[in-house]
This record gives C-alpha cells, sequence and structure tokens, in this order.
C-alpha cells in the first residue's frame, strides 16, 4: 500500500493522540483519590455516564451494587486546604461522582475543569449488568472487561480494548485502534467505527449476524470459513448514496449508526451463519479483522499438577481478568504453565520436609495491557498492576492443616518496586507479586 498525506487536521488529531501516551500513570505512590456510590434500586436497570476531556479509563466489570471510582484527580470536596495551610479560595480542577435514580455520572468540575484531563488516570469498577456511556473530547486509552451491558463509546484520539463482553457495543473514534472480544454470542447491534486505526472484532462461532466491513485503506481479514460468512464485495460506493441499516432475519428493521463515507474503497456485506443481529465494522485508514473467539488451549492447565509435594491449579482458566501471551488476548496455557513452574521453584525452600502445599487460581489479570496495535506489546501503566486471587492449603507431615486462606494478592506499586532480576523477564511483575507472597506467606523453614 501507497503511504498517503493526511490532512493537516488529521494530523494534528494524531499529532494530540501521541502526545496523550506520554502522560503520567495511576501509582500507589501518587495522591490518588477514591470516591464510591451505591445504586438506588440493584435490581433494576442502571447506567454508568462519564463524560472527560482527556483520561486514560480502566473500567471493570464485578459483582455488586456500587461504582468504584480511582483517579490521580482529586475527588470532589477533598482539598479545601492548602498543603501549607492557607486556605484556597479557587477550587482546582476534581471528579464528581454522583447518582440518581440509577443513573450514576463521572465529570470533571473545579474552576478550569479542561485542565485537570491532561493528566487524569481512572480506576473504576462497576456492576458487570449496568449500561456504560462513555465520552472523551480530546483523547485518552480505553479499557473495559466484563461487562454485559449495553455499551456506547464516543471519543477522540486514543485506542479501545474490549474484553468479555456480551451487550450492545456502539464505538466512534477518530484516531485509534478498536480491539473488541465476545464472552458469548452477541444479541444487540455491534457498530465499531475509526478514522485512523485498525478494527479487530472477536466473537464466538456460533454468532449469527448480518455484516458490513468497511475500509478505504486496508485489508479486510476474516478465520470463518466460507460455509459460515457467505460474502460479497462492492467497490467504489456512491459517495451519495447513505449506508442503509441491514435487515436481519426477524424482519424488524436495527438502527445502525452512520459511518464516516467509504469514497473509493472496499465494502464487504454478508450474513455470518445465516444472519442475525447487525454487525459493522468500518475504518478509513486501517484494516478490518473479524475472527472467531475460540476458547484457548490453556483449559488444559485446569489439571492439577504437582511437583516437590506443591500442587498448583488454574481453577477455570479462560475466564481469568487477562492470562495472555504477547501472541494474543485469549488465555496462554504457555504462561500459566510457566507461573506454575516458577511458584513451585520458589515455594519448595520455604516448605517443612514432607509437607504439602496446594494452591488455587481462582483469577489472573497479569501487569499491562497487550496492544495489537503496537505489535502486541505488553504496555505497563499505574492502572495496569497485576493481580491474583488464589487459595491455599498447607499441609504437615503428619497430614494436619497447619495453614489454609484465600488471599486476593495486588501489587499497587508494581512498576518502583521491580528488581533487576526480573525486569528483563516478560512474566517478571507477575513472578514478583507471586514470590512476595509466597516469602510472607510462608517463612522459610529452619
Amino acid at each position: 500500500m501507497k503511504t498517503k498525506l493526511l490532512p493537516l487536521y488529521l494530523r494534528l488529531f494524531l499529532t494530540v493522540g501521541l502526545t496523550a501516551l506520554t502522560r503520567p500513570a495511576l501509582h500507589a505512590d501518587d495522591n490518588v483519590a477514591t470516591s464510591t456510590v451505591k445504586l438506588s434500586a440493584p435490581d433494576k436497570p442502571a447506567t454508568l455516564r462519564i463524560n472527560l476531556p482527556w483520561a486514560d479509563i480502566h473500567l471493570t466489570g464485578v459483582d455488586g451494587d456500587a461504582v468504584t471510582v480511582e483517579s490521580t484527580v482529586a475527588a470532589h470536596g477533598t482539598q479545601d486546604n492548602h498543603d501549607t495551610g492557607l486556605r484556597r479560595l479557587d477550587e482546582e480542577s476534581n471528579f464528581m461522582l454522583s447518582e440518581h435514580d440509577n443513573l450514576v455520572s463521572l465529570t470533571l468540575a473545579g474552576d478550569n475543569p479542561a485542565a485537570g484531563g491532561n493528566n487524569a488516570a481512572y480506576k473504576i469498577s462497576l456492576p458487570r449488568t449496568m449500561a456504560l456511556d462513555v465520552k472523551t473530547e480530546l483523547g485518552g486509552d480505553l479499557t473495559i472487561k466484563d461487562l454485559s451491558g449495553d455499551i456506547e463509546i464516543n471519543t477522540t484520539n486514543g485506542d479501545v480494548q474490549l474484553e468479555g463482553l456480551a451487550g450492545s457495543v456502539i464505538v466512534n473514534t477518530m484516531n485509534g485502534a478498536v480491539h473488541a472480544n465476545y464472552a458469548r454470542a452477541p444479541q444487540k447491534v455491534i457498530s465499531l467505527t475509526t478514522m485512523n486505526g485498525e478494527i479487530d472484532l472477536q466473537v464466538p462461532a456460533d454468532t449469527k449476524a448480518n455484516v458490513q466491513l468497511r475500509t478505504q485503506n486496508g485489508s479486510i481479514l476474516t478465520d470463518f470459513d466460507k460455509a459460515k460468512l457467505k460474502t460479497k464485495a462492492a467497490s467504489k460506493p456512491d459517495r451519495n448514496i447513505p449506508t442503509v441499516p441491514a435487515v436481519p432475519s426477524t424482519g424488524t428493521l436495527t438502527e445502525v449508526p452512520p459511518t464516516p463515507p467509504n469514497i473509493g474503497g472496499k465494502v464487504i456485506t454478508g450474513t455470518l451463519n445465516g444472519g442475525g443481529v447487525d454487525l459493522t465494522l468500518s475504518s478509513m485508514n486501517g484494516k478490518i479483522t473479524l475472527r472467531q473467539s475460540n476458547k484457548s488451549a490453556a483449559a488444559s492447565t485446569a489439571d492439577s499438577k504437582t511437583k516437590d509435594n506443591i500442587t498448583v491449579t488454574f481453577q477455570d482458566p479462560d475466564n481469568f481478568t487477562d492470562a495472555s501471551d504477547r501472541n494474543s488476548t485469549l488465555t496462554s496455557a504457555d504462561v500459566l504453565n510457566e507461573l506454575r513452574d516458577y511458584i513451585q521453584q520458589t515455594a519448595a525452600p520455604l516448605l517443612a520436609t514432607g509437607s504439602k502445599l496446594t494452591i488455587t487460581f481462582l483469577d489472573l489479570d497479569l501487569a499491562g495491557m497487550i496492544r495489537p496495535d503496537r505489535d502486541n506489546i505488553r504496555l505497563m501503566t499505574g492502572t495496569t498492576f497485576p493481580r491474583a486471587h488464589v487459595k491455599f492449603q498447607l499441609l504437615g507431615a503428619d497430614g494436619t492443616v497447619v495453614k489454609e486462606g484465600e488471599r486476593k494478592l495486588v501489587d499497587l506499586n508494581y512498576q518502583q518496586t521491580i528488581t533487576l532480576m526480573n525486569r528483563s523477564d516478560p512474566l517478571g511483575y507477575d513472578k514478583q507479586l507471586l514470590r512476595d507472597w509466597l516469602l510472607k506467606e510462608f517463612p522459610k523453614r529452619r
């Protein structure tokens, strides 16, 4: 493909987007502010609405009835006095989290709220069934995991990473890649649109959809075979003909958000497994990929494996938050096996002769976030710290229980505490989290 010179306004947008990558991350030693609100009616539909000028946002769906926000920006009403003891008369930028009738809103306030967006990072947990409406006017990367509610995203600069989806997803961005992975076959509209960036959508093999794939400068790829995905191509669509929503097999007309004009580009339309929900992927400058979200090879790692009387089990690993290697967003058996070997090697010298240790992983979230748009580099930020949820049991040589329990491990300051030995290891941050826990939980035998 020949290199094309982008218009000036697009180059300016790209410059702003790249500048966003240099913003400070959220670290444990920062002045991290936390705010929580509960839903008025947890048993009824709820929505989280985010309207921020510029922010890196990491959202995770959890069980519960509350929305919790951690941020490098101060929470509203928490900083009335200056560090010197003087009373501050103006109001610095701060975030406001509020709830009314199951509508939760996250916004910026203060005398100059836009200024507070330049160095903003947010880590948000919310009930996994909530609907989500996100708007960032200038940019920032966005990561969303394990939400089953409907999602709508409008942003200007920044990549969008969506994992473990179940509801409708509508994404519109100017400069940034969009990567989405469905946990089960979608039953509602999917529309992913970017002006500059690739789009990669993974859906289960049994997904039924009416498909429209559009790109002007980029390839269109899939791993669905011809029997499942039946398509036809149309080149150089008429710029004066508006996009017409597809008619699902039910006979009802489903509205699809308009896509950017695709002049002189390529349009692939068709049906997946006979047709169903409307699925639209559109990029002006970037490739389009529609692939199957197959179960990973990690299922075999659920089997217990014992070495030196230390048994390590990964329970339901394909549902872990993040246990992927550098080549995929799917759970990797190689990653889990390497962590198992490391645990057994590290724990063996700590245990008394004849004792037996069993460790079961209930969840795992590796440090960093995979970036397929950047040659599968795992990007480390202050909001992507390593986490693990484990339960364990230690038996003595006589078979009695010496110690047992359940632990949620996390290293909020992982980028500062990493040792020189682990720094060059792709799993170094995660191994150090596990090593620190083992040394603390099981003091070395005497």
